[in-house]
């Protein structure tokens, strides 16, 4: 696990964890927990899948809910694809070397950053969805120029225009759930929330992967284009109005 220049990528790894450690540190001393602990009462084993088939068949009593959460499963299968599969396609189609990618995503790192300073500012602005709509357009964008770029310098800044975005998306979604969700159901919207987002995680890679082995790597990923045209166009009429969150 030695690059070109003599460096250890197993290196990698710990510089990783005590990236994640300082980054917690603030919220790990300062964070006051202002909820008063209770005991677990979340069911385990074949109660914990009535559970979740149960509050499934809830969100027919919030449609606004249930139409977002089907936009958010379609872009992120777009999503989760990229951050599988980028390092794959930069090796593989652009001619990136390890160490090259490394320096790729330690970019996208201060990228990833800038994008979600940015993008904060304009949803406290203009509204989550109005945002998650921008950073949907900039991920088609993305897709395409990727499929369609054949040098480092251009697949450096589609990478850096992705980290941009990657944030913004996340963090919106965020603010979406929070708006339609109903006062006492937090936690179980929010499971849901993350809920379709692990089933993305698996789709998303697996449409991907069946698509790169049947026709061409760059068809692929410009294929996932086609999620998040499907999670932009589910956002439309979507009300985030007091009146859109059910109490049922």
């Amino acid at each position: 696990a030695v690059t070109k220049s003599g460096g250890d990528t197993r290196l990698i790894f710990p510089i990783t964890g005590l990236f994640f450690l300082l980054a917690a540190l603030p919220t790990l001393l300062f964070l006051k927990e202002r909820a008063v602990p209770q005991p677990p009462d979340a069911p385990k084993g074949p109660g914990a899948l009535t559970h979740l088939f149960g509050s499934l068949g809830r969100l027919r009593e919030n449609p606004n809910l249930l139409r977002f959460l089907i936009s958010f499963f379609l872009y992120m299968c777009g999503l989760c694809s990229i951050v599988a599969f980028a390092a794959v396609y930069a090796g593989k189609k652009i001619g990136f070397s390890q160490e090259q990618i490394i320096q790729l995503f330690l970019s996208l790192q201060v990228s990833s950053a800038l994008g979600a300073f940015g993008f904060g500012f304009l949803q406290d602005k203009l509204g989550a969805r109005f945002t998650l709509a921008v950073s949907l357009v900039l991920w088609v964008a993305v897709c395409i120029w990727a499929a369609v770029c054949s040098t480092q310098m251009e697949f450096l800044i589609v990478g850096n225009l992705a980290g941009i975005v990657i944030g913004s998306t996340q963090s919106a979604s965020r603010a979406v759930v929070s708006l339609l969700t109903p006062p006492g159901r937090e936690g179980e919207y929010f499971g849901l929330w993350g809920f379709f987002g692990k089933l993305a995680a698996v789709a998303g890679p697996l449409v991907f992967g069946i698509v790169a082995d049947v026709v061409d790597l760059r068809w692929a990923i410009g294929m996932l284009a086609v999620f998040f045209v499907g999670g932009l166009i589910m956002l439309r009429g979507l009300n985030l109005t007091s009146s859109a969150r059910k109490t049922a």
